[in-house]
């Protein structure tokens, strides 16, 4: 498949980003039950911060980017957020992890 043909690089639909935002009232309700501490997925994101480097909260908030880059020569996409979210969580921190679902062209 063409890399324009796959629905993945298009992004989100409705303006192509590779994210999208959480409902503010969604993170509230789940905020008045976990307490978040850290979200090392902001928006907007500051220029020089990168959420798979830094060391995370005790109790995040992780709504990843969806698409793929390429960062510093590595490509960087779910899968390192989900290994990074793993990596967390086996030091203690406490993940609460949004993951997106495609539900058609499949």
């Amino acid at each position: 498949m063409h890399p324009h043909d796959n629905k993945f690089h298009a992004g989100n639909g409705e303006d192509g980003k590779h994210y999208w935002l959480t409902p503010p009232d969604l993170y509230a309700q789940l905020d008045a039950e976990f307490h978040f501490d850290f979200d090392p997925c902001p928006y907007p994101k500051p220029d020089d911060f990168d959420g798979l480097t830094c060391e995370w909260g005790q109790r995040n908030y992780v709504n990843p980017p969806f698409g793929s880059i390429i960062h510093q020569g590595r490509k960087k996409g779910p899968t390192a957020w989900m290994r990074k979210a793993i990596e967390e969580q086996r030091k203690g921190q406490a993940i609460g992890l949004w993951c997106t679902r495609w539900t058609s062209g499949c």
